[in-house]
């Protein structure tokens, strides 16, 4: 018998200075309605957490139940989330941040797959691709080991549907002063008391990234972290081996951060030095069709090989492919492939990596002669001549048979 029937579902939005979301989340839980037997009913909660920003109680619908709930008083995510929880009829609850997406099978889906467990957890979208990958396999993230010795593998709270009578009164009774780790707050201490996690393999959530995204302010969620740390220790949430594997965590969650960090400067210098190379008349697309590229394939498709690929088709340099170890989790608007998988006929690959450049391009030497990285065209490491007609002295390029 289909366990998606006579149930209810509460899904419960913390709203800060989010009034223009509401219409788009009372659309979207519309949909999702949509989808479901007329014997599910979902509840739309407006947990506001701006004091000084009544939302208006006006909002209505004929296919969902909507209550509005404002505030005198700031409590931060996690005691906004919990505010909404306490007024929630709901059998089962979705945390849901307000500019984040539930697909329109996101609900039907997730109670179909629940089954006896605690939660629920789907894959998701994360700055535009699937944020489980060959680096971060789904099967292994969502797991009591990972979660305590690797750090949170849920990037955010509306992947999950949880069992309401499954969120630990420990979890509501102690609300973080700093926000940032209260999700993953919630996972360990459901985790502490035997929870059980189980997985969807459908794509149903994407999570919005933009310049206020909490988990990129990496000052606030180090300190979240220790607090997170401190509250698990001091009531002994986890015995002594335990707390410490998440001390080690947070030390190596701490570095990784600095790492990646460093990651974003080197990529800022070489977006920056793209612009700098527009600016002297020679863009990246003119220097390489200086040397005779027409055909390339890019190596990398994240932020610098995306950026690439405009450029080139400015210059109406044809970028065939990418060559991405992420292949098979990757949809863009050219062919992604794996390196063994891709084919051959290009002038060039660009690498657009900021580091490994020796490896990777050892790996594609087995297989393409004309190799640069982003860097090596901008630096001039070939003959260029920009703005001028080269065809007369053209250097021909063929990749490997």
């Amino acid at each position: 018998m289909d366990r998606a029937t006579e149930q209810s579902v509460s899904i419960i939005v913390p709203l800060y200075c989010g009034k223009q979301y509401i219409p788009r989340l009372i659309q979207m839980i519309e949909m999702c309605q949509m989808s479901l037997a007329s014997s599910i009913k979902l509840e739309l909660i407006l947990s506001n957490d701006n004091p000084e920003e009544d939302i208006e109680e006006s909002f209505s619908s004929e296919m969902i139940s909507i209550l509005v709930l404002n505030t005198k008083i700031n409590r931060g995510i996690q005691g906004t989330r919990i505010r909404g929880l306490k007024a929630a009829s709901g059998e089962y609850v979705v945390f849901l941040d307000q500019d984040d997406v539930l697909y329109p099978d996101y609900i039907r889906s997730q109670l179909l797959h629940i089954a006896n467990a605690d939660a629920v957890v789907c894959r998701c979208i994360h700055e535009g691709r699937q944020f489980y990958n060959t680096d971060m396999r789904f099967e292994e993230a969502v797991t009591k080991e990972h979660m305590i010795t690797k750090g949170n593998p849920i990037i955010s709270a509306g992947q999950v549907l949880l069992r309401r009578e499954s969120i630990p009164e420990f979890w509501m009774n102690h609300v973080m002063k700093v926000n940032g780790a209260d999700d993953y707050l919630l996972w360990l201490c459901m985790i502490a008391q035997n929870a059980v996690f189980t997985l969807n393999q459908d794509l149903l959530f994407e999570h919005t990234v933009n310049g206020k995204n909490l988990s990129l302010d990496y000052k606030r969620m180090i300190l979240s972290l220790e607090e997170m740390y401190d509250i698990l220790s001091e009531n002994k949430v986890f015995d002594e081996f335990e707390l410490r594997k998440i001390s080690a965590m947070r030390q190596n969650a701490l570095f990784e951060w600095i790492t990646l960090l460093e990651k974003f400067r080197e990529m800022f210098m070489v977006l920056n030095r793209m612009v700098e190379c527009r600016g002297e008349g020679c863009p990246v697309g003119r220097r390489l069709k200086g040397i005779g590229i027409q055909r390339v394939a890019i190596y990398g498709a994240g932020y610098l090989g995306k950026r690439l690929l405009g450029e080139l088709k400015e210059f109406d340099i044809e970028a065939v492919f990418f060559i991405d170890r992420n292949a098979e989790y990757l949809t863009e608007k050219i062919p992604v492939y794996k390196l063994d998988d891709a084919p051959v006929n290009v002038d060039a690959v660009i690498i657009s990596l900021v580091r490994n450049h020796d490896t990777v391009r050892s790996a594609l030497g087995e297989k393409y002669d004309v190799i640069y990285t982003i860097k090596e065209i901008m630096e001039n490491t070939e003959p260029v001549i920009c703005g001028t007609d080269i065809s007369g002295s053209r250097q021909n390029y063929h990749a490997k048979k």
